[in-house]
């Protein structure tokens, strides 16, 4: 016996800038809050809703949304920091979905947001943006 209480979990704490991105059920936040995703979609019979953000434990510049259900991931997004290559912090965007949908990913340090997205019944092929978002 560890000597707690049974069902006790410990869970370290994460304090969120307010001037940088607050998560949210519909809002995926990913380099330390530098960056705010929300994706939207539609499907085939019309519904439209947002996607759900769910960050990947011990991945910071990766996540995943989901549109359907919690078993059920749709897009796979990751910002990687290019700076000392090109100059840009880099998206990568991939899907395994054919609904519409819009991905909206925001510097929230600068304010500049970039758009990304899929027509309903195209089978989209990798995202890869290499000059995004210029670093600092």
């Amino acid at each position: 016996m560890s000597g707690r209480p049974p069902g006790l979990v410990r869970r370290s704490l994460r304090v969120w800038d307010a001037d940088g991105c607050v998560p949210a059920a519909d809002v995926l936040c990913l380099r330390e809050g530098r960056f705010a995703a929300r994706v939207s979609w539609r499907d085939y019979d019309g519904n439209r809703g947002s996607g759900e953000g769910v960050p990947l434990a011990g991945n910071d510049g990766s996540g995943l949304f989901r549109f359907f259900g919690a078993d059920n991931v749709e897009l796979t997004l990751k910002l990687l920091e290019g700076c000392a290559v090109n100059g840009h912090w880099w998206t990568f965007l991939s899907s395994s979905s054919t609904v519409e949908y819009e991905v909206e990913v925001t510097d929230t340090r600068t304010g500049t947001t970039r758009t990304y997205g899929n027509a309903l019944g195209r089978h989209p092929a990798l995202e890869a943006d290499v000059e995004a978002f210029e670093c600092p």
